[in-house]
Parts: C-alpha cells; sequence; structure tokens
C-alpha cells in the first residue's frame, strides 16, 4: 500500500514538472506524462524489492526466493500451469478494455473526450471498492490455505456483500459529483454534458461491476485460475466486445445507450459469478498439509 502510494505522488508530482516544464525541467508534454509514470513504477518496484529484502523473516516466500533456494519440477510446474491462464488472462482484458475504447471513439472526437473525463473519476473513487475484490483473495485464500473451508465460505460472503454495498455508496457520490467534476476541464458544454452522463451511468453499474470483481477473486483465490480465465477475459471478448460493436455498428442509438448497454451485459457475468460462488465450486485448498481436508467443502 506505502508502494501504491508512493508510486502515485511520484507520478503525480513529474507529471507537473516534466508535462509542463518546471523546476528548469524541459516541457515534454506527453512523452513528459510517458516518463513519470515509468519513473513511478519503477519507484513502486523499489520500495517492494527493498522492504521484502529487509524484512525477509516476514516474506517467508521472498526469503526463499532472494536465497536461491532450488524449486522441485513438480512445484515449477503447478505454479506455471496456474499462473499462465492469470497471465493470458490480464493480456486479453487489457486488449479487450482498448478495443471497447476504439467502438466507442468511432461515434467521434468528442465521445473520448467525454470518457477520458468519465475514467478518470471512476478511477479515483472506485479504487477501494475494487480493492476489496483483492482483500477477499488474500483474507479468503488464508483461510483456506488453513483449512478452513466452512469460515471461508462465510467470510466470502460477507465481504462479497460488503464490496457491493461501498460500491453502491461509492455510485451515490460519484452520482452527485458528475455535474461538478467536468467543469474543471478546458472543454466544451458538449462534452461536459455527456461526460456527466457517463459518469452517472457508471455509478448505477458499478454495483454490479463490483459482485462481478468479487466473485472474479472468490474463484481465482482456490486455484480457480481456468475458470477466472473463462469468466474475464474471455466473457470480454464473446460478450461485451461484440455487444459494443453491434450497438455501435448496427444501431441507430445514440453513444450514451450504446455505453449503457454495452457495460450492462455484466448482469450476464454477475448471474454467473454468483451460481459459481453458492456452489462452492471454488473451495479449494491448495496448501501441501491442508489439502486433504479439501474434501470438506
Amino acid at each position: 500500500m506505502i508502494a501504491s502510494w508512493l508510486a502515485v505522488a511520484v507520478n503525480l508530482a513529474l507529471n507537473w514538472v516534466l508535462i509542463f516544464g518546471k523546476l528548469g525541467a524541459p516541457a515534454m508534454g506527453v512523452r513528459g506524462a510517458a516518463l513519470a509514470t515509468v519513473i513511478a513504477r519503477f519507484a513502486e518496484m523499489g520500495v517492494n524489492v527493498l522492504w521484502s529484502h529487509r524484512h525477509k523473516n516476514q516474506v517467508l516466500f521472498t526469503r526463499r526466493m532472494l536465497e536461491g533456494a532450488p524449486m522441485s519440477l513438480e512445484l515449477f510446474w503447478d505454479i506455471t500451469r496456474r499462473s499462465l491462464p492469470l497471465t493470458a488472462n490480464e493480456a486479453l482484458w487489457c486488449v479487450g478494455t482498448a478495443t471497447l475504447t476504439q467502438i466507442y471513439s468511432t461515434r467521434g472526437i468528442t465521445v473520448m473526450a467525454s470518457l477520458n473525463i468519465a475514467y478518470v473519476l471512476f478511477d479515483v473513487f472506485t479504487a477501494v471498492a475494487f480493492s476489496l475484490g483483492s482483500a477477499i483473495g488474500i483474507i479468503v485464500g488464508q483461510l483456506l490455505g488453513a483449512g478452513l473451508t466452512e469460515q471461508a465460505v462465510d467470510t466470502d460472503r460477507k465481504l462479497l456483500a460488503l464490496e457491493v454495498a461501498m460500491a453502491a455508496a461509492i455510485g451515490v457520490v460519484m452520482a452527485g459529483l458528475s455535474w461538478l467534476f467536468p467543469l474543471f476541464y478546458n472543454t466544451t458544454g458538449e462534452v461536459r454534458q455527456l461526460a456527466t452522463r457517463i459518469i452517472c451511468v457508471m455509478a448505477v453499474i458499478l454495483p454490479f461491476e463490483c459482485l462481478a470483481n468479487g466473485c472474479y477473486f472468490t474463484m481465482r483465490c482456490g486455484g480457480r485460475t481456468m475458470v477466472t480465465f473463462l469468466f474475464d477475459s474471455c466473457f470480454t471478448w464473446a460478450v461485451n466486445v461484440p455487444a459494443a460493436w453491434l450497438l455501435a455498428h448496427r444501431t441507430g442509438l445514440g453513444i450514451l445507450a450504446v455505453y449503457a448497454l454495452s457495460t450492462a451485459t455484466v448482469l450476464i457475468k454477475d448471474v454467473v459469478g454468483v451460481m459459481l460462488v453458492r456452489k462452492r465450486y471454488w473451495v479449494n485448498v491448495l496448501s501441501g498439509e491442508s489439502a486433504g481436508r479439501a474434501g470438506d467443502a
């Protein structure tokens, strides 16, 4: 968390310095923004690496990694087969998100400007809500590793409810600021108005996005990485992207309706995710000694 805060602070400060040429630095514009992002990421990595190195007794995995402990072929294959779907999922999800943006961009430069404004507010306000998904992976994963399957199921249910409730509260705040935030941008009234409406759509759909996010991390913490691959990036490419393309290119709907309907496909994802979570397919103990108790689930 400290490393993430540092990355944000460094990125913000260097953006001001390098984009506008402050403190004697050259005004680099977009190149300065790119450089600031890279430097911030290296700073984040440096904090993580140094802290882990100095606290090896608290981070046992890192201690063995730094000591160069040998890894058995069986363990290597187990890690590889579980991590490859996650790696592929992240890559395909990123490309899918970029594809969606490209589809929306076909409706004009005004749409892109409005989306950029809306995404800034969305990213800021949803950081807490979406981070609860990571918390689900950590907390529930620890319980599964200890063989406490019933406690893991109960905790997961409560954390999912908390994430959705928090997302609903954040959505209310987002909607309340939807008219104010675009005013900070030097742009046209048309762009501001569309950005306000897009932010309101984001606010409404946020609880459903967070429910899908929580279900994703629930299945992921149980090691069901292939299922998470199908649930996340495959859904994006099989449902979300085609829906957005059809709405944008084969209907006369306005961009607000196109965006709202394409993002509403997350409701399908929610139904599938809740079904998988309730059937407890994700309850899978990965640790060695506790794995024998997995059958209790």
